[in-house]
Formats: structure tokens, C-alpha cells, sequence
């Protein structure tokens, strides 16, 4: 039994050998290397099936448990399910009574070797003989369970007792002895593997740093080159003669004879070697390379080289590379000289190592002079000495300087020079040896830009002292930019409206008049277009500063055009002539308010002239009709038509009387008169003349001031003011009469030259009646001028009453709204207490201002300003706004908070009133003062306001304005 086991076992040594020669595919085709494998397994185990030992008819034993095992230990899954298919298949073909038990010990076996694989990771070539022994007891212990359980049970027993010893004795043995086999061929596999890429890496390394190694036998003259010296010469290994003399003639001929002498002479020497670099000649191209040998003699017992054995590198790369730092280092060293900058190169204690021409000139010391010397001692100024040398040597320990900094430094002629300089350290091993500087001298351009930012300081002082601005637009961008002084003609700045940069939509929408942007539009177009390359345009159009204040720009325009003549720009001044054109309006205002006195002036000489002639024309047409009247019988056909003639001289006469008052040169009776009851005697005739639709009020004020007058003419001149505002109410309405004290300061008086400053009595006669045009007013006073229908009216009435006023020394002003009605005010002087222009002097006035916010309200634009000026200069900051809607918008829309609202009542779009409910219904307790022409009994009525609203009349004098702006601000908010 012994022997059949060991002949059957013998047969797995040929495992060993057809393993050997499939693991030829193991490197490339490790797939088909595992698949041959499992061939292999399968066949030897098949084999070992063959030429078994039979125990009993259907019972065998031979080697199929080992190699199915080892197929599991060495091959893996694939190998091993290979190897039990065939060997099952085998086994199964066989039958017999242990098919079942031969089957089950092939599957358990190759379990067996693949657990153990996993079990030591797939690395069976690494375990030792124990190891072995251990998968092969328990691969037959499987075995003989397999036996236990598969064939019957008497026989089982007797089989396992009758073949255990030799199957446990043998079998482990075997697989021992198969594992170390199969592990030799798998060492020798990884061995050959890695010799191989070894050579795969030489050679790689040698193609990637361009080195090939040589050997030469001296005794033979036979050279042997690797491939890479090969692919360096560019030789064909086929056609070379592998020798010495082939080598030489590869050589560069200038370089030959200097490379053969190096190598006869270190073999005859007995040298241990030589190196060298030279040049070569390529066959293949002509190219001529550099390159760098190395070679060591091998000798012989008596010391005679015998070998050589070296390698050859291609350095043509380096050398080229050498050659351009070489010829880069000239370029350097030719630019640092020939440059028109400083270059200094200091060591690390700060001493100078080298100066280019340039440090040499703008210094005025030369290398030699300065050679060793400290840089910051002899060159830089005195006082910045401690501060430069400090950075020096703290920069020098961190090894980190200032890449750009200022500094001047003071020449040899004492001349001090400022000097920007580029810095860098020198560094070995990271340890700093010293620093290069290159210095630009600035000096002129600094100078140069301190005279131009004088210059431009100059010029920007000029432009704002002029309300000028400087702007340029980029056609291509569509790109305003504007200088400061621009955003400061609007009242404003850059940085409060994003920059100085905008486009041409965006300015017009911020600071062109909306009914001007067209024109400022088509003004830029014509200078975009325009051929002339000369062409300039002057323009005046309307802005709107950033408060919302319109004024008067003036522009002027330039262009700047490209090679093609087209406009790429166009840049140009505006000047803010707000106050020149305004000055201009009022100038022209004022001329026509003189002209018109003049005219009146003129008209009344005329009248006065006129009326005294025509009196004395109807003192004889009386005189002698009366005679003749009183000379004719009762009933004489004559006297009716004499009694005519005398009717018609008599109001002949009374025409005269108004011609004369108009003139004012009728007599005058003056008297002290208390103006309150010269009204209060009128007021019963008064109230049968204006009739019963019409309802009169009277509003006098208990102290008021006595005048010096006629009051006879007086009366005559409140009749007609009243009966011309019975006329303006047709059909009913309400007369206002007021007197109060009050004053003409110097402000009214610059809009009034006929008017002197000082304290008056005010007579207001107010009507709500269909109101006059600014035609209409214009020319109220002008004899014979009337708006009644033919006969209605001789249009002497108000010629008469501006003549009564003016002979009283007193002014007569007119304040009327179309379909609101008509305030005349007549100011008189006060008698006694009257003040002197020479001593009504604004600046002797106390005024008290504050820092409250004011808004003020007003459609007229100069009486907007007026208020808005003098309250700014009592410390109030001011917002003003043209009408009611501007006003909600600012306080809902931008957020304005105001503390008092100074409001015009009768404006276009939102009247005052209007403006004040609506304010109310979100700040209950806003404080407000109405201006008005009107008289404050009248307004409050027209307008329905409260009955305890401020109001100050227009005209108003500025003290009486800061002192009700005060006199409001102070009163505390009160809840009811």
C-alpha cells in the first residue's frame, strides 16, 4: 500500500514543471495564466486517477486531494474551479461505491487551500513548511471525514482504520513537498519579473537623463555601448565597428585629438580613470552634440588596465543653457551699465559692492570712491538715517525687504534727490549675503507734479470762483466724467451720487430741466456730428440742483477727433450764471417796474397839466353859464339847455379834481388821523353801498399808530377801492378791511425803489372777487386804463387813490390770484415814530435763529430763495420745494423730517391748505406758518384755515419772519 501511495504522490512532482511553463504567460497574460494553471491541476489530478491504489472494488486513493488544494492555495478561485470540474468529471466517470466520498474530497480539498489563501492574503509563496504542513493535515482530515460520511458505514470504519496511518503519514508530506516546489517556480517568477523591470527602469532612466553606459576590452579593442549611447551618437548598431577607432572618428575633429590623448594617457599612467567633455558628430543628422564621459580602468594583478567601463551623458541641453546664462549675464550686466537707473549692490553689513554709471552720475560719486563704504551713512540724509538703516537690518534678519519704497538721498555736491527704489536680497542656503537696488530718480517728476497740482489747484480755485466745472464724454462709452467743482456747482458731490462717472441719460436726468433735456440732446448730437475739427458751441439751458432749486448753466462745447475725423469726445466748461441771469431778470423787472413809474410819473405831469388848463377853461364856462343861467327867465326855452352846460362843467370839473389827485397836485388838508375810526365812521355808508350780498369785515387793530393825511380824500380814496371790489363781486362775496402797524425793511425796498424803509400803517382792502391777470396788474393804475365794459367806468378811480397814497408819502401795492380775488394794501407812514432808511439797518436788528429743519413751500422761485437764503443764514437748515406735491414727496417718499412747514397758500397743483390736511393725516402735530398776499382775515376765510393759523403777509419783512419762525418752533407740542 506504502508504495502505491508514494508512486501515485510521485507523480505531482510533474505539477512543478507544467507550472514552470505556464507561468511564461503570468506577466502578460495573467487571465490565461490562471485558466492554463487549472488545466494543469485537473490533468495531473486525472492522471493520478489512472494508476491508483485500489483499496476495494469502488474505492481508490491517489494524489487528487493535494493538487486540488494546491490549485486553491496557489492558483485562487478560477484555477481551483477548473481544477475540480475536470477532476470531478473524472471521478464521476470512474463510479463506484466511493464516487460520493471521491467527490466530496475534491470539492472539500480545494475549499481547504482557498481558505487558507485568504486567510494569509493571497501570499502562499511567502509561508513556511509548518505552514505547509498544517494545509495538508487539514485537507486530509477532510479527506477521511469525507470518507466517514460518503461511504457505508461498515465499510467506512474499516476503510479509515485500514488507510488513515499511511494517508496522514504520506499525504501532509506531499503537500509540503508540492507547496515548496510550486513556491520556487513562483520565486523564481517574481524574481526573473523584477529583474526585468530593473532593466525596463535602466534603460528608461538612461533615455530620460540621456546617460548610456560603455565597456571596453583593450585586449580585444572591442567596445560594447548600451543602447543609449547608440541613440546619443546616432549610430546604427548594425554599422558600427565596436572599437576604439570607431569611437574617435564619431568624435568632434577639433575635439578628437584633446579625447584621445586624455584616455592613452590615463591608461598608460595606469590611471584609476579620467572624465571628460567634448563634442561629437551625429552620422545620422550632422548635428553636433555635448557630452560629458566618465570612465574607471579595471586592471589586471600587475596593474595594467586591461578594461575600461564608463558612461556617456548628453549635456548638449546644459551647455546651451550655459551659453544663454552666459550671454543673459553679458545682456545684464551691458543693461544694468547702460540703464538710465540706479543700481546698487550692497553686501550684507549694507557696504557697497558695485555702481552702474548711472548710480555714478546721479550721485556724483564714483565706485572707487564709495567701494566698502556704508550706503546709508554716506548717502542718505541725515534725518531719515535711524529710519532707513532700521528697515535695513530688520529686513536683512527676516530675509524679507520692501519690494518698492521712497527715499532720497543727498549727492556728493549736497544736492538732495528723491529716488524710488526696487528691492531684493541676495540669498546662499537661505542665508542673506547682501541686496540689489534699482533707484528711478523722481525728483523732476515730483517737482513736476507739485507745480501741476499748484496749477490745478489754481485752476480748480479759478473754475469755483467762477461756478465753473470741468467735463469730458466718451462718444464710444456714452460716458460723462465731471471734476469736483462740477458736483459742487450742483450742489452736491461725486461720492452722494455714485462716482464721476455717468451717462449722458443719467445726467440729464439728474441735472437737466426736464423741458430742456431735448435741447441739451440735441446740442451734444450737432457737436458729435460736426465735420469742423474747430467747432465749438456756447449753450445755456436750465438746471436743477440737487435740492431741487432751478437755475442757468452756461456750456461750452470742443471736440477732440480721431485720425478719421470722427468725434471720440467732447469736453468742455460749464458755468453756473444762476445769479447773473436772475440778477438780469430783476434788473430787467426793475427797469420796467421804473419805467412804469415813469410812465406814471409822465402820465400824471401830462394829467396835471392838462387838469389845470381844463380848469381854467371850466371856470369861465361855469362862471359865465351860471350868469347866463341866472339872468334868463323861469320860463325861458334856453334855461334847460344852459342847466345842461352847467351839469356837464360840473363833472368836467370833478374829472379834473381826479386828473389833479392822480398828479398830486391837488391841495392837501393833512391832519393826525387815527386810521381805525376814519373806517369805523364809514362803515354804515359802507355797508348800504356794497349791499346785502356782499358781507363786509372789518378786522382793526387795537394799537395801531396815527398817520398824517387829508382824510377827506382819504375816505374818497376807500370808496373807490371798495366800489371797484363791489364790481369784482357780482354775484356776492366777502369784503375784508384790516389795519395794522408794520415795517418796509431794506429787502422790500431793493424790489421797490419808490419806497422808503421804515415804520408804516397798513390799510388792506381785500375782496374775493374774480381777480386780476399779471396784464391786467401790471398796468391798474395807469389813467383811463379800465377792465369795465364802455360807460361803465372812466378809469380814473385807482389812478386817483395811487395819486392820494403817493402825496401822502405812503406805497400802494396790488396782490391778486385769478379766481381768488384782490388784496390792495396801502402803507402809510406812521407820523411821529417814523423811521429814516439811514437808521432801519437790518444788521442793528437782533435776530434769533436756530438749527431746526425748515421747508419751505413756494411756487414764485424768487420768494422761494428770499426765504430759504435768509433762514439758512439764521442757522436753519432749509429745504425748499416748489409746490405742495414736491413737499410730500420729499417728507414720504425721501424721508425729510421737517420741524416747521413755511407754505405759500395759493399755488398751482397742491395749495397750501391742501398740503397741510394732507401732512396731517400722518404727523398730527406738524408746525406750520402760510404766507399769503392776502390779509390773515381774508385768507382764513377763502382758504376755511383755523382760526388760530400763523400767517405772514407777503411783502414780509425779515425780522418779522424769524421772529414768527422762532416764536412757532418754541411753542411744545400740545396732544389736544
Amino acid at each position: 500500500m506504502y508504495v502505491a501511495l508514494i508512486q501515485n504522490v510521485a507523480l505531482l512532482v510533474a505539477v512543478s514543471t507544467l507550472y514552470s511553463l505556464a507561468s511564461r504567460l503570468r506577466g502578460k497574460h495573467p487571465g490565461w495564466f490562471k485558466v492554463i494553471a487549472g488545466l494543469v491541476f485537473g490533468a495531473t489530478a486525472v492522471a493520478g486517477m489512472a494508476m491508483p491504489f485500489h483499496y476495494a472494488p469502488g474505492i481508490m486513493y491517489d494524489g487528487r486531494s493535494i493538487v486540488v488544494t494546491m490549485a486553491g492555495l496557489f492558483g485562487g478561485p478560477l484555477t481551483a474551479v477548473i481544477a475540480v470540474v475536470i477532476a470531478g468529471a473524472y471521478r464521476a466517470l470512474l463510479a463506484g461505491a466511493g464516487v460520493w466520498a471521491g467527490l466530496a474530497t475534491i470539492v472539500g480539498c480545494a475549499l481547504i487551500g482557498l481558505g487558507f489563501r485568504r486567510f494569509w492574503k493571497n501570499q502562499p509563496v511567502h509561508l513556511d513548511v509548518l505552514r505547509l504542513y498544517l494545509v495538508g493535515l487539514a485537507a486530509h482530515i477532510v479527506m477521511i471525514a469525507c470518507q466517514l460520511a460518503f461511504l457505508p458505514r461498515d465499510r467506512a470504519l474499516a476503510t479509515v482504520e485500514d488507510i488513515w496511518l499511511p494517508v496522514m503519514l504520506i499525504y501532509p508530506a506531499a503537500t509540503v513537498l508540492m507547496g515548496i516546489l510550486l513556491q520556487l517556480e513562483d520565486r523564481r517568477w517574481h524574481a526573473e519579473r523584477k529583474l526585468v523591470e530593473s532593466q525596463e527602469l535602466l534603460v528608461q532612466s538612461q533615455s530620460i537623463g540621456r546617460v548610456g553606459s560603455w565597456e571596453l576590452d583593450l585586449e580585444h579593442n572591442r567596445l560594447r555601448w548600451s543602447d543609449e549611447v547608440y541613440r546619443i551618437f546616432g549610430v546604427d548598431p548594425g554599422n558600427f565597428g565596436n572599437s576604439y577607432e570607431a569611437f574617435l572618428e564619431l568624435v568632434h575633429p577639433d575635439d578628437r585629438e584633446a579625447v584621445n590623448e586624455v584616455y592613452t594617457q590615463s591608461v598608460a599612467e595606469g590611471q584609476d580613470g579620467y572624465e571628460i567633455e567634448h563634442r561629437i558628430v551625429r552620422p545620422d543628422n550632422g548635428e553636433t552634440r555635448f557630452v560629458h564621459e566618465r570612465c574607471t580602468h579595471v586592471k589586471d594583478a600587475k596593474g595594467r588596465v586591461i578594461r575600461s567601463v564608463g558612461f556617456v551623458q548628453d549635456i548638449t541641453r546644459r551647455k546651451q543653457g550655459e551659453e544663454e546664462l552666459e550671454r543673459a549675464k553679458q545682456f545684464a550686466q551691458s543693461l544694468v551699465q547702460t540703464a538710465n537707473v540706479i543700481f546698487v549692490q550692497l553686501d550684507q553689513e549694507g557696504k557697497v559692492v558695485n555702481l552702474n554709471k548711472a548710480a555714478e552720475a546721479i550721485t556724483g560719486y564714483t565706485l572707487e570712491e564709495v567701494k566698502g563704504k556704508s550706503w546709508f551713512e554716506t548717502l542718505v540724509p541725515k534725518e531719515r538715517y535711524p529710519e532707513v538703516w532700521e528697515m535695513f537690518a530688520r529686513a536683512s534678519e527676516s530675509g524679507a525687504i520692501p519690494q518698492s519704497f521712497e527715499n532720497p538721498i543727498v549727492t556728493k555736491s549736497g544736492e538732495e534727490r528723491d529716488i524710488v527704489w526696487q528691492n531684493s536680497f541676495l540669498l546662499d542656503n537661505g542665508k542673506v549675503t547682501g541686496a540689489i537696488s534699482f533707484g528711478i530718480d523722481v525728483t523732476e517728476r515730483k517737482r513736476a507734479e507739485e507745480r501741476l497740482k499748484e496749477s490745478e489747484a489754481r485752476l480748480s480755485l479759478a473754475l469755483q470762483m467762477a461756478h465753473a466745472g470741468h467735463w469730458e464724454y466718451d462718444v464710444a462709452t456714452d460716458t460723462f466724467t465731471f471734476n469736483d467743482n462740477f458736483y459742487r456747482i450742483f450742489r452736491t458731490t461725486a461720492q452722494e451720487v455714485g462716482g464721476y462717472k455717468m451717462t449722458s441719460s443719467e445726467y440729464a436726468r439728474r441735472f437737466c430741466h426736464p423741458e430742456d433735456a431735448p435741447l441739451v440732446a440735441e446740442e451734444t448730437r450737432k457737436a458729435i456730428e460736426a465735420t469742423d475739427p474747430n467747432y465749438t458751441q456756447h449753450l445755456v439751458h436750465r438746471i436743477v440742483y440737487a435740492d431741487g432749486e432751478v437755475g442757468y448753466m452756461a456750456v461750452r462745447i470742443a471736440l477732440i477727433k480721431d485720425a478719421q475725423g470722427r468725434t471720440v469726445k467732447t469736453y468742455g466748461v460749464n458755468q453756473n450764471i444762476t445769479d447773473q441771469v436772475r440778477a438780469e431778470q430783476e434788473r430787467v423787472r426793475l427797469v420796467e417796474q421804473l419805467q412804469q413809474a415813469q410812465k406814471l410819473e409822465s402820465i400824471g405831469r401830462l394829467a396835471g397839466g392838462i387838469a389845470h388848463d381844463f380848469n381854467n377853461i371850466l371856470s369861465v364856462i361855469l362862471g359865465y353859464g351860471t350868469s347866463v343861467l341866472g339872468q334868463l327867465p323861469a320860463d325861458s326855452p334856453l334855461r334847460e339847455e344852459v342847466e345842461e352846460i352847467v351839469k356837464a362843467g360840473e363833472r368836467a370839473a370833478a374829472l379834473t379834481r381826479q386828473l389833479l389827485a392822480f398828479s398830486r397836485k391837488q391841495a392837501l388838508q393833512p391832519e393826525l388821523l387815527d386810521l381805525n375810526n376814519l373806517i369805523r365812521n364809514l362803515e354804515k355808508m359802507l355797508r348800504r353801498l356794497i349791499g346785502e350780498n356782499i358781507a363786509l369785515e372789518l378786522s382793526l387793530s387795537d394799537d395801531l399808530g396815527p398817520v398824517l393825511a387829508d382824510p377827506g380824500l382819504l375816505e374818497q380814496a376807500i370808496m373807490n377801492l371798495i366800489v371797484n371790489a363791489c364790481d369784482a363781486m357780482p354775484t356776492g362775496g366777502r369784503l375784508f378791511i384790516s389795519t395794522s402797524n408794520t415795517s418796509l425793511d431794506s429787502t422790500y425796498v431793493a424790489t421797490h425803489p419808490d419806497v422808503n424803509p421804515g415804520e408804516y400803517v397798513l390799510l388792506a382792502v381785500t375782496d374775493t372777487g374774480h381777480g386780476m391777470t399779471p396784464e391786467v396788474q401790471a398796468r391798474i393804475f395807469e389813467p383811463f386804463f379800465t377792465t369795465k365794459e364802455k360807460g361803465s367806468g372812466t378809469g380814473l378811480g385807482l389812478s386817483m387813490v395811487y395819486g392820494i397814497v403817493k402825496q401822502s408819502g405812503g406805497h400802494i401795492s396790488v396782490y391778486s390770484e385769478v379766481g381768488k380775488g384782490t388784496t390792495f394794501k396801502i402803507y402809510l407812514p406812521r407820523a411821529g415814530s417814523f423811521v429814516p432808511a439811514a437808521s432801519l439797518n437790518e444788521a442793528e436788528v437782533t435776530l434769533v435763529g436756530g438749527t431746526e429743519c425748515v421747508l419751505v413751500v413756494e411756487d414764485d422761485e424768487a420768494v422761494r430763495k428770499l426765504a430759504a437764503e435768509f433762514l439758512s443764514r439764521l442757522g436753519y437748515k432749509v429745504t425748499p420745494a416748489r409746490d405742495g406735491a414736491e413737499a410730500l414727496g420729499m417728507i414720504h417718499e425721501q424721508g425729510l423730517d421737517p420741524d416747521l412747514v413755511l407754505t405759500d397758500v395759493v399755488m398751482p397743483i397742491m395749495n397750501g391748505k391742501d398740503l397741510v390736511e394732507q401732512l396731517r393725516q400722518t404727523r398730527p402735530h406738524q408746525k406750520v406758518i402760510y404766507m399769503s398776499g392776502y390779509t390773515e382775515k381774508a385768507i382764513a376765510h377763502a382758504m376755511d384755515l383755523d382760526p388760530n393759523t400763523l400767517l405772514i403777509e407777503k411783502p414780509f419783512n425779515l425780522s418779522d419772519l424769524a421772529a414768527k419762525v422762532r416764536q412757532l418752533l418754541d411753542q411744545p407740542v400740545t396732544n389736544n
